[in-house]
């Protein structure tokens, strides 16, 4: 649900700016399916680069649309 909320800052009439937004969201929804997925599989030990790669398309999304 949060991809349908555009923060302030971003101008929703932006289009090039609303669709790099969505796609960091894509990104960041693509690797929390991948670390269900090795959760549900019982893969805990390679969860840790998941989140590594979580907490990076996060701080990448955050310079962006600061």
């Amino acid at each position: 649900s949060s991809m349908n909320i555009i923060p302030e800052k971003i101008d929703v009439n932006d289009k090039v700016s609303v669709d790099s937004y969505k796609e960091e969201l894509k990104k960041l929804q693509h690797e929390i399916n991948i670390a269900k997925k090795k959760v549900e599989d019982g893969n805990i030990e390679s969860l840790r680069e998941s989140l590594d790669k979580m907490n990076d398309i996060k701080l990448e999304g955050h310079r962006k649309f600061r």
